[in-house]
């Protein structure tokens, strides 16, 4: 009996140790990082979102403190690596959903691992631009089983709604992107046997598995049972825009804005968890605007008022701020049919921005 019981922990304990809480938040360190990430798409992308996932790697590199992020980001659309921000790559929701971590990796396996990342996406990326299926595959799911397939040491059991994972054509076979077991597939008949994995069936890219640990029934279109769901982030007050950056490859949006009646404004940040909301009613004079602000950050939500006016005390613009976002809000001048111009600009991540339109910055985009 104690034989056995040593057996069991042997097995047990390594895989506790590398599972990681799939709602866990990895702090920034100092450090190289290799992250294995996934969740669902988009609530209005179609009608698969309300359960199919999409996974990307995030890396940290320890010299320059950069983050990329790899993946196929839509069709049309090679798999490639791209800088993001710190705000985006410890965010616990994109898209507004639940972002669930399967794999850790620090130090120098990490380092390896992203050097050896390059390599790996430069040879397996460019063909996702030419061939694209959102099922069975190959799609965004697939590139990154290829990548835990080419690389040793970048293991990780991906999600069971990650739809197209496993694809390899109609007769396929290897390791369980864990390491820790085999898969095979024929025709629309799959199986996964592995000690991280369990024992999982696929049919017509649809998995139904049993895992061991932490123990865990797959269904196929749910959630693994049991789940733990986390607390729904604060949304903002009901607004008549709603304008998005981040995630849609939009970095910026600056406009002017003429109004003689109350008007609202919400921007959100797809990538994050991030949000403000501005609402601003006219004085009497209609001269003079109030201003009052909410504002989230991931963690906590926020409350400001402030007063804008276009006399010649010309009042300092509006500033507001996440780890996500920047905002900024000026009153100009007044217009001689009595409407007052607004300056707003709103700004994220790190790349060099670019002007678009407002309808450019709320067309739905997804990585499917």
């Amino acid at each position: 009996m104690r034989t056995f019981l040593f057996l069991l922990a042997a097995l047990v304990l390594p895989l506790a140790s590398s599972c990681t809480s799939n709602k866990a938040r990895v702090a920034d360190e100092d450090d190289w990082l290799v992250l294995v990430k996934s969740c669902r798409l988009p609530e209005d992308f179609a009608w698969y979102a309300n359960f199919a996932h999409h996974q990307w790697i995030d890396v940290r590199d320890k010299h320059t403190g950069v983050w990329s992020r790899i993946e196929v980001r839509k069709p049309g659309f090679p798999g490639q690596s791209r800088e993001i921000d710190a705000a985006a790559a410890q965010s616990h929701l994109r898209w507004r959903r639940n972002v669930e971590i399967q794999a850790v990796l620090r130090g120098e396996e990490a380092r390896r691992v992203h050097q050896e990342l390059a390599t790996a996406v430069a040879r397996r990326g460019p063909r996702y631009s030419r061939a694209y299926q959102a099922w069975p595959g190959p799609n965004s799911n697939t590139f990154i089983r290829e990548l835990c397939d080419d690389i040793d040491g970048l293991a990780a059991v991906l999600d069971h709604n990650a739809v197209g994972k496993d694809h390899d054509g109609w007769i396929s076979g290897g390791l369980a992107t864990s390491e820790t077991g085999v898969r095979g597939d024929l025709g629309p008949f799959g199986v996964t046997l592995a000690a991280a994995e369990g024992v999982k069936l696929r049919l017509l890219a649809l998995e139904l598995g049993l895992q061991a640990w932490p123990p865990a029934l797959h269904l196929p279109t749910l959630r693994p049972i049991p789940w733990s769901e986390r607390p729904a982030d604060p949304t903002p007050p009901e607004a008549e825009s709603e304008l998005k950056l981040g995630d849609l490859g939009t970095e910026w949006m600056d406009m002017e804005l003429d109004k003689t009646e109350p008007w609202s404004v919400n921007w959100w940040r797809t990538d994050t968890a991030d949000w403000i909301h501005v609402a601003c009613t006219p004085g009497p004079d209609k001269a003079t605007w109030d201003i009052a602000a909410i504002v989230y950050d991931g963690e906590r939500r926020t409350s400001t008022q402030a007063r804008l006016t276009t006399s010649a005390e010309e009042s300092e613009p509006l500033r507001l701020r996440t780890p996500g976002l920047e905002f900024s809000l000026g009153l100009l001048v007044l217009q001689p049919n009595g409407a007052a111009r607004f300056a707003m600009a709103c700004r994220a991540g790190t790349e060099r921005p670019a002007h678009v339109s407002t309808e450019e910055a709320a067309a739905p985009v997804g990585p499917w």
